[in-house]
């Protein structure tokens, strides 16, 4: 569809949809990969290092309320520093805002695609708990 900060938070035709959020990037990283997920659900880019992370998920808990979307899937390159705070945002949107919907995360690292558990997230948001796995 186009850019999620570009795009209205009761735009028409996000209303009641699946919703793919991804890292700008793999338009041209990725495309195959990318077109594969966009098969079945509307799509919006961001880029994390050019946009804080306030402002993306105050539009896009903003998109979930008030589109009702029913399930928002989040896929980024494996990796990054920047793209990893989307993920913190879907978690952080069950946990502290209550969100109901299906919340799933991928990433991509060196083509393939893995499906990330919600604990990992957790896990990655808390350096102090990684140690214990080193």
């Amino acid at each position: 569809m186009g850019s999620l900060l570009s795009t209205s938070v009761k735009s028409g035709s996000l209303r009641g949809s699946k919703l793919l959020v991804y890292s700008e990037c793999l338009k041209d990283e990725y495309p195959e990969i990318l077109r594969f997920f966009q098969d079945e659900n509307l799509s919006l880019s961001v880029c994390m290092e050019r946009t804080h992370i306030n402002k993306v998920g105050f539009k896009l808990f903003n998109i979930i309320k008030l589109s009702e979307i029913v399930e928002l899937n989040i896929l980024t390159i494996d990796g990054s520093p920047h793209c990893i705070q989307l993920h913190f945002l879907g978690e952080h949107f069950k946990r502290a805002l209550g969100v109901s919907i299906p919340i799933n995360h991928y990433v991509i690292e060196k083509g393939k695609i893995f499906s990330i558990p919600i604990e990992a997230i957790k896990l990655a948001r808390h350096l102090s708990q990684c140690i214990k796995y080193i």
